[in-house]
């Protein structure tokens, strides 16, 4: 079995330095979950990587931005998304955006 983030499996305890910090990504993470956020470019995304890590599953992918160092994908054979669907618009992620 493999961990999905190196720092959840390195038998490190992990330490909170920055409460304030920890709590906003959590709330943020809530509210993604919920539908509150959307990102136009990436909302249909399942899968995403960091530039420096080479995937195995990247050629059954179609590449749907790059947002930093981070590369979003969506299975090329479920489509572009279009009949999925949105839990949440851009405006409302621009609101909620403005208040962090």
């Amino acid at each position: 079995m493999a961990c999905q983030f190196s720092f959840a499996c390195d038998n490190v305890p992990d330490r909170v330095n920055e409460p304030a910090a920890w709590e906003r990504a959590k709330q943020i993470s809530r509210d993604t979950l919920d539908g509150k956020y959307w990102l136009t470019d990436v909302g249909k995304a399942t899968h995403y990587h960091a530039y420096w890590v080479r995937p195995h599953w990247v050629r059954e992918m179609q590449k749907l931005d790059k947002i930093g160092v981070h590369t979003f994908y969506r299975p090329r054979n479920w489509g572009d998304g279009a009949d999925q669907p949105i839990w949440g618009d851009a405006a409302t992620t621009a609101e909620a955006v403005k208040k962090l």
